[in-house]
């Protein structure tokens, strides 16, 4: 198994500047990011769900995360799992596709505690948050905002606008 815990923003590639950066930076296209085995939980991307830093943040096209938990990611922004800039609002698949991964324990202050847009298939996302941390007004979308799903578990998000699983973006 692989841990990592209390990533540290500061020392991330490019040293990126806390609360808008990231641990995991895809910034060329068609990156992929596999777990070694078909199990998320042995591969722990753990962040200290203080630092105002996302787990992953993706820049460019054709992403792939599989078999992977992200967990304890922060924000005062939107997306403290897993966000795609914002590039790619008009078209959030094509930022990247997550597969048989666990996005959980994840804060953001406006918008995706969990997760901001992308494409997710068999993923389970629970136990993350939006709550205004005086940057926005309430936010929404506790779980996933602007992003296609399919298969995927949702369960006890919170948001204190609206949405507290989903808001925005398919879901089927």
């Amino acid at each position: 198994d692989l841990e990592i815990y209390n990533l540290d923003v500061s020392k991330s590639p490019e040293g990126r500047v806390p609360g808008y950066g990231g641990y995991l930076l895809a910034k060329s296209d068609n990156l992929t990011f596999i777990g070694e085995s078909d199990n998320p939980e042995d591969v722990r991307l753990v962040g200290n769900q203080s630092d105002q830093m996302r787990i992953f943040v993706v820049y460019n096209s054709g992403c792939v995360l599989r078999n992977l938990l992200m967990t304890g990611g922060y924000t005062i922004a939107q997306g403290a799992g897993i966000c795609m800039s914002d590039t790619f609002v008009g078209n959030p698949e094509a930022a990247f596709t997550a597969s048989n991964c666990v996005v959980e324990n994840c804060s953001a202050a406006y918008q995706g505690g969990g997760v901001f847009g992308g494409l997710l298939r068999d993923c389970v996302i629970r136990n993350n948050e939006v709550r205004n941390k005086g940057t926005f007004p309430e936010g929404s979308a506790g779980g996933v905002f602007h992003a296609t799903l399919y298969d995927c578990v949702i369960t006890n998000n919170y948001a204190g606008f609206c949405g507290g699983g989903i808001a925005g973006g398919r879901q089927s």
